[in-house]
């Protein structure tokens, strides 16, 4: 796409991740949603929404690593109560989840919750 001078946005991203994932490509979809998310930063918490609703229609929540970006994710956008929330689903959860979680409630001064 760049190479043509397309510059992509929220809807090609979302219809690149739905064609990967109703091919059968959940590998791709779940590549593309790790960048997605990663390129996430703080000030685009509608932007994380979006793309949070788009791993729930697709099933593709379970992932432990999509779980971890979101969550870091909401944390950086001080939605401490959706990175709670998503934190506690995840059925396997690994050291940068609970540093994410961590340092959010240490950063919004809820030490007792950190």
């Amino acid at each position: 796409m760049k190479e043509e001078g397309i510059k992509p946005d929220m809807v090609t991203y979302n219809s690149m991740v739905y064609g990967y994932s109703t091919s059968s490509s959940i590998k791709e979809a779940l590549g593309m949603i790790r960048g997605i998310v990663k390129r996430i930063n703080s000030g685009y918490l509608n932007n994380g929404k979006e793309i949070h609703c788009h791993v729930i229609i697709n099933g593709l929540d379970y992932d432990m690593h999509v779980a971890t970006l979101l969550v870091d994710m909401y944390v950086k956008n001080d939605d401490l109560t959706s990175a709670q929330a998503i934190f506690d689903c995840m059925t396997n959860r690994n050291t940068c989840g609970w540093k994410s979680l961590i340092s959010g409630y240490s950063c919004k001064g809820h030490f007792e919750k950190s």
